[in-house]
């Protein structure tokens, strides 16, 4: 694989904090009969029963069955990192194959990244595993986005009115980088009341890693007036803006969203996402592992269903043209 040419959006940097979140949520795939063997001497060295299911580590209580108390993996402890499963050594870097070459980018849904995007050590790309087939048809709206995100003092409110000015509303801010356009917010309340975030957290295979860093979110949306919503001028600092645009950025490069919802819709849903975190409790230690688990949540449908049952749900949020039926009147 490393003869091939791989694209990435920017400089990646990480540094792994071990809080055990990638061990939640997921079914860590293996990569054939020999590590499958691998694992089961390991497991019976370890006192770990029954190691694999269908070619997978077995998930317990939501989480791989190899994660310890202290949420570190019992086989790095004792092996070492290369003992690991491969999937596991190469996270959080992903690799995709697209109709339009190789890209590789830091996994939008690393809830540690936040500490370490911008300063922490690059990341040595030595992909150890087939890359994710994303080939698709051509998309203008991934490049559209890609490029709005991009553009110098981009914000979290003023890519929300982008999107908003491309669905077909004129913006009626005064040039301001730091309010949500118009309407905006109240409809984003009205949705996150009407998506039973609960119920979706309460969900065993969504791990702990999920539950933790969302979980305070619920009371904040059961309190959300959706005629006086919480104002966002200030709402969080000017790193944590930047950094819920590299989770959105990364988020559509890498194509790690459920392919159903369209990129324009993993947009928004993901904006919404930060907007909600940011109302929800804006300190950095919070907010930025907030927005990669919800950017990681997207991955479900059952998750950004909830919030965007149809199409023209996503209309009216983002352009407040056409009230859907589901959405509650105040």
């Amino acid at each position: 694989m490393t003869e091939h040419k791989l694209k990435a959006l920017s400089e990646m940097r990480h540094s792994c904090g071990a809080c055990g979140h990638c061990c939640h949520g997921h079914r860590v795939g293996l990569q054939g009969p020999e590590e499958v063997a691998l694992l089961e001497e390991q497991a019976i060295a370890l006192g770990v029963e029954r190691p694999v299911e269908e070619m997978a580590l077995r998930m317990t209580d939501g989480h791989c069955v190899f994660l310890d108390t202290d949420q570190l993996c019992r086989i790095h402890k004792a092996y070492g990192l290369e003992a690991k499963p491969r999937v596991c050594q190469q996270y959080p870097l992903r690799v995709g194959l697209t109709e339009t070459g190789w890209r590789v980018g830091v996994d939008p849904g690393c809830t540690n990244n936040w500490r370490s995007w911008k300063l922490g050590p690059l990341v040595d790309v030595v992909p150890l595993l087939p890359p994710h087939d994303n080939r698709r048809e051509p998309d203008p709206a991934e490049a559209q986005l890609l490029h709005f995100a991009a553009q110098r003092g981009m914000t979290i409110a003023s890519m929300v009115a982008q999107i908003a000015e491309f669905g077909g509303v004129p913006s009626e801010s005064d040039g301001s980088v730091d309010d949500l356009p118009p309407g905006f917010a109240g409809r984003l309340a009205a949705r996150l009341k009407a998506m039973n975030l609960p119920r979706f957290l309460a969900v065993e295979s969504v791990g702990d890693g999920i539950r933790s860093c969302l979980g305070h979110l619920p009371a904040m949306i059961a309190d959300l007036d959706v005629n006086a919503p919480p104002s966002w001028v200030g709402r969080v600092d000017k790193d944590s803006d930047e950094f819920a645009l590299e989770v959105l950025k990364r988020h559509l490069f890498l194509r790690v969203g459920d392919e159903p919802l369209p990129d324009f819709g993993q947009a928004v849903v993901l904006l919404a996402g930060a907007v909600a975190a940011g109302w929800a409790d804006p300190r950095p230690e919070v907010f930025g592992p907030a927005v990669s688990s919800w950017a990681k949540s997207m991955r479900h449908r059952a998750f950004w269903a909830a919030l965007i049952p149809r199409p023209e749900t996503l209309v009216w949020l983002i352009t407040g043209r056409r009230q859907p039926a589901d959405v509650p009147t105040a």
